[in-house]
C-alpha cells in the first residue's frame, strides 16, 4: 500500500473534522455543557510506527476498540492517559473533576463517550462516501503503554500496514483534554474510501 498524498490526507482530515463537530453537539447535549472537539493534527503511520504516537506516555493508557462495520472494513481505536479519560468521565458522570482514577462508573462512561465519537466520525464518511458504516460495541482495555499497544500493532499488523491518526482535542470549561482516534483499513477498504471521496492517488 502506498502512503496517502497529503491532497488525500486534507480529505480525510475534512471528515474527522466534520465528526468532530458532530460529535461535540452530542457530548454537549449529554454533559449540559457546550464543548469544542479541535482536530489540530492528522498523520498516516506505518503500523509498525504506532509506538511512537504514545511517546512520553508515562502512566496507564485507555484504548476503546471498535470494528467499523458496514461497506468498508476495519478497526477504530480512541485513546486517552488516564487522567485524561478520568476528566472526561466525570464531566460525563457530573462527578468531582478532582478524582484522577478510573472506576467501573468510568469506564461505562467512556464507552459512551467512544459510542458517540465513532459513531459520529462513522456518520461524517457514510455521509460524505455514501457508505453505510457504524461502529461494533466498544471494547475497553486500560494498562501501561508497552501492554496495550505491543499486542495491537502484532495484531492488527497482519492484515493493516497503515493508520490515521487523528488528535482530539476536547475544550469544556476551559480546560483542554486531548485524545487520539486511530484507524485501520486494509488496502481495499482504503482505496475503496479514497475513491468515494473522489480523490485519486
Amino acid at each position: 500500500m502506498v502512503a496517502p498524498s497529503d491532497i488525500q490526507i486534507d480529505a480525510l482530515k475534512e471528515v474527522g473534522n466534520i465528526g468532530a463537530s458532530h460529535a461535540s453537539n452530542v457530548l454537549g447535549q449529554m454533559i449540559g455543557k457546550t464543548v469544542i472537539i479541535n482536530v489540530p493534527k492528522t498523520d498516516f503511520l506505518p503500523v509498525s510506527e504506532l509506538s511512537n504516537v504514545f511517546d512520553g506516555e508515562d502512566g496507564p493508557i485507555v484504548l476503546l476498540f471498535f470494528l467499523i462495520l458496514g461497506d468498508v472494513e476495519g478497526f477504530m481505536v480512541i485513546s486517552f492517559s488516564e487522567s485524561q479519560a478520568a476528566q472526561i468521565s466525570n464531566y460525563l458522570m457530573g462527578t468531582s473533576h478532582d478524582c484522577l482514577e478510573l472506576n467501573d462508573d468510568n469506564k461505562s462512561a467512556l464507552k459512551e463517550v467512544g459510542n458517540v465519537i465513532s459513531s459520529a466520525y462513522l456518520t461524517a464518511m457514510s455521509n460524505l462516501a455514501g457508505f453505510n458504516l457504524m461502529p461494533s460495541v466498544p471494547y475497553l482495555t486500560y494498562d501501561a503503554v508497552e501492554a496495550v499497544v505491543g499486542p495491537v500493532i502484532k495484531d492488527i499488523g497482519k492484515t493493516t500496514d497503515y493508520a490515521l491518526i487523528t488528535d482530539n482535542e476536547f475544550l469544556l470549561d476551559g480546560k483542554s483534554i486531548m485524545g487520539k482516534c486511530i484507524t485501520f483499513y486494509n488496502d481495499e477498504s482504503f482505496n475503496k474510501i479514497l475513491s468515494a471521496l473522489c480523490v485519486d492517488y
